[in-house]
């Protein structure tokens, strides 16, 4: 296995909460809170005895990232993960770990740094409350907060709790953990991939299971390595992970069950002219101007699919909900909700709910997926489910090379591409997600070949009450 070789691994180190004592790696205090708020979150179990004992984070719905230090050779063939658990004694959906690939600089958990490692799984772990994290994108400050959860103690050496807890600790200054460090051990052990979080003078702050997540604004951005504690103050070491640099190479494969929620409309000739997004079990997301020269009956909405000639699970068009301010001219709100006549549902199919609760940022980062226009052309052109991921770009230069194309941006839009790779390149109608939420919809545009194509999005924060009352679930209705 080679997932390791897409991320960039630096480390962390977070002092958390005040003890003299060693502690085992556990969420120390912290909040009790259900395991649909934490759908990333996994826990590690032996096999014999089904014992916790190391917390994961799902990264894809095959791979788990954990510390490289919970994987002991005697255990190795043991080894489970357990997903839609809030309990340690649920049974949750398990699937056996086939494959482990650790840091090849990585030690030993006290004095290496690069204690993590990717757990591959026997099979896609799929379930209502399970959903992946994304990769982090940017750099952490002093102040920013990251969430740490996992199945931890009231306080200290008390027994583990029986319910996953969570609490948010702060980033603080390197030079602190620095003089930290220096104080409890005589040598600075703080490198430059290393960063601090505590809530310092705060007693019980969080100390999360070894493996398990530290989030910020969520995306993965740490990894729980071990505690040590002593002179009024724990140090809690975490793998910090950023996401890998952009590569301005073309869009890659990604098979239908790493994107359970990607619908194809396919016209009367099986023609995908469209992409969609499975919001609910009878919703899907998509754009206006799909219809624009099709009645509703024309289209079909196919899922379970990675291939545009996959049969895959079809299902007929009820109704159609266009945006009540679309304009067909220059795409303004150009958005449409589909009902289908029933449920979408099936072993590998699963709606992705979070829609964008906030305005998108320049530098930002999207990932879009989606198959690709007909009309595209190059030899590493195929036909099966692709996806890609840049930056959104400011406003005013969106708007500046759109003209250049005469095309309009509207207040409904934003932008993104990176060296001339941005979702012209995708059908209309697939999702644009950024902090595990959809906050765009991709406007497949006719300029893929003009250098400086802007490559267009709907914003679904712009049209988030629409999506809500053509669900049914606006909060006048």
């Amino acid at each position: 296995m080679d997932c390791l070789k897409q991320f960039s691994i630096t480390f962390v180190l977070v002092v958390a909460c005040i003890s003299r004592v060693k502690s085992q790696g556990r969420v120390v205090n912290g909040a009790q809170t259900h395991i649909s708020n934490l759908p990333y979150l996994v826990q590690l179990r032996i096999l014999d005895g089904d014992r916790l004992f190391c917390g994961g984070a799902l990264i894809t719905y095959s791979h788990v990232v954990s510390a490289a230090h919970c994987v002991r050779e005697e255990i190795a063939d043991q080894m489970v993960a357990v997903a839609e658990a809030t309990s340690i004694y649920e049974e949750g959906v398990k699937r056996r770990i086939i494959s482990y690939l650790i840091h090849p600089e990585y030690r030993n958990v006290t004095a290496s740094a690069y204690d993590i490692g990717v757990y591959k799984l026997e099979s896609p772990m799929m379930g209502e409350m399970i959903r992946p994290v994304a990769l982090c994108s940017r750099k952490m400050r002093t102040g920013d907060r990251v969430q740490v959860s996992g199945w931890g103690r009231y306080y200290e050496k008390s027994k583990p709790s029986t319910y996953v807890r969570t609490i948010n600790v702060p980033v603080v200054d390197r030079e602190v953990c620095k003089r930290n460090y220096l104080q409890l051990y005589g040598s600075n052990r703080i490198t430059e991939s290393m960063f601090c979080a505590a809530e310092l003078g705060v007693k019980d702050a969080c100390q999360g299971d070894s493996g398990g997540p530290a989030v910020f604004r969520r995306e993965l951005c740490g990894i729980v390595s071990w505690v040590q504690g002593g002179y009024g103050d724990e140090i809690l070491k975490l793998s910090e992970i950023k996401r890998p640099t952009i590569k301005h190479d073309n869009p890659v494969y990604i098979p239908y069950y790493n994107a359970p929620y990607m619908m194809q409309l396919r016209n009367a000739d099986g023609e995908v002219i469209c992409d969609g997004t499975l919001i609910r079990s009878q919703f899907v997301l998509t754009a206006s101007h799909c219809f624009d020269q099709y009645r509703d009956s024309d289209i079909i909405v196919v899922g379970g699919a990675t291939m545009k000639s996959d049969k895959g699970i079809i299902r007929k068009i009820l109704h159609v909900y266009k945006h009540p301010l679309y304009n067909a001219t220059n795409w303004h709100n150009d958005v449409a909700i589909i009902k289908l006549e029933s449920n979408m549902d099936g072993g590998r199919i699963k709606p992705y709910e979070e829609l964008c609760d906030h305005p998108s940022e320049t530098n930002d980062f999207i990932s879009i997926t989606g198959w690709l226009r007909p009309n595209v052309t190059g030899a590493w052109v195929r036909d099966e489910l692709r996806s890609n991921r840049f930056p959104i770009v400011t406003h005013m230069d969106c708007i500046r090379d759109a003209g250049s194309v005469n095309m309009e941006i509207t207040a409904s839009m934003f932008c993104g591409n990176i060296l001339n790779h941005d979702g012209c390149l995708h059908n209309s109608g697939g999702p644009a997600i950024s902090y595990g939420q959809i906050c765009g919809i991709t406007l497949g545009g006719e300029n893929c070949n003009y250098p400086k194509f802007p490559g267009a999005y709907t914003s679904v924060f712009a049209v988030h009450d629409f999506i809500l009352d053509a669900i049914g679930e606006s909060e006048y209705q």
